[in-house]
């Protein structure tokens, strides 16, 4: 059974002392892939890690950073981060993401770092490229009462 543990969503969960708060959403999936918030802090700072971490193309300058560190995957177009978790893609025109889908028994789980794209067109997204029922859909939601983008 997969396991995702929240670190943060706007506030710190876990290693309070080294994870700042802030907006989005964080979390680890089965200690592996962790989407979003706080990335750079679970990342060493003076080396390399050998962890790879798929990153929108459109984040410039926290690309620059996350490529000293780690092995970096930037695609816009959607990818198969492990046999059962898989990226969307990017989303959006004001502010590109892109989400998490994970294929579950019980159906997708969709996880979203801030759903600036709308909630709707990210469900929408995931059901033209997988056409599974969705179980769940967990993240940041700051921006859901934005109806023109939902």
């Amino acid at each position: 059974m997969m396991k995702i543990k929240i670190l943060y969503d706007n506030e710190v969960a876990v290693d309070k002392e080294k994870m700042i708060p802030s907006y989005g959403f964080s979390c680890l999936i089965d200690k592996e892939v962790l989407h979003m918030g706080s990335l750079l802090t679970l990342l060493p700072f003076d080396k390399r890690s050998d962890k790879t971490v798929y990153f929108p193309s459109a984040t410039v300058n926290m690309r620059k950073e996350l490529g000293k560190r780690a092995n970096l995957i930037t695609e816009k177009e959607p990818v198969a981060v492990t046999k059962d978790i898989y990226t969307t893609g990017l989303m959006g025109k004001d502010t590109e993401e892109q989400a998490l889908v994970i294929k579950s028994r019980k159906g997708l789980v969709i996880l979203t770092g801030c759903a600036h794209p709308g909630v709707g067109k990210i469900i929408e997204r995931v059901k033209d490229l997988f056409g599974d029922d969705i179980y769940a859909f967990i993240g940041g939601l700051h921006d859901f009462r934005n109806k023109a983008r939902s």
